[in-house]
This record gives C-alpha cells, sequence and structure tokens, in this order.
C-alpha cells in the first residue's frame, strides 16, 4: 500500500495545469492519499470535495492537535490492520 501525503490542495496550486492532473491521478488510484484542501474554493477544490471516494476531516484551532490520531485511526480501520 503506498501512502501519498499532499500539504494543500488550494487556490494557488490549482493554478499550475499539473497539480490537478498530479493530485487526480493519486485519487483514482490504489493510493491512500492524505492531503490538506481549502475550506473554501471553486473548481478542482470542489471537484476533490465532492468526490464520492474521498473521507474529509474538519481541521480547525480546537482540534488540531488531536485530529491526527482520528485520520490514522480511519486508515487503519480502512486497511484493516493492526495498528502500528
Amino acid at each position: 500500500v503506498t501512502l501519498c501525503i499532499i500539504d494543500e490542495i488550494g487556490k494557488m496550486e490549482c493554478l499550475t495545469p499539473l497539480f490537478p492532473e498530479f493530485v487526480r491521478r493519486h485519487l483514482d488510484s490504489s493510493y491512500i492519499t492524505v492531503a490538506t484542501v481549502a475550506l473554501n474554493g471553486k473548481g478542482f477544490i470542489e471537484e476533490v470535495k465532492g468526490r464520492k471516494d474521498v473521507k474529509l476531516f474538519y481541521l480547525d484551532e480546537d482540534n488540531r492537535d488531536k485530529i491526527f490520531l482520528e485520520i490514522f485511526r480511519f486508515i487503519h480501520v480502512f486497511l484493516k490492520s493492526p495498528l502500528l
């Protein structure tokens, strides 16, 4: 299993035509992709957030120190593997 981490799918990143292509290729693959996505945005940002195969976690000041564990547990369940 391959894990791909993308640090931000945001407005500026989407200005480069290769970036959405890269992200689509990974989302359409068997890779587990963890990415930060802009809260607001049109076009490609909406496309990513609207995919049926995407699970969104909302990060804010109150949960930012705890969200890692929630994402880790989600991946663990997805893989059906023992916790590390």
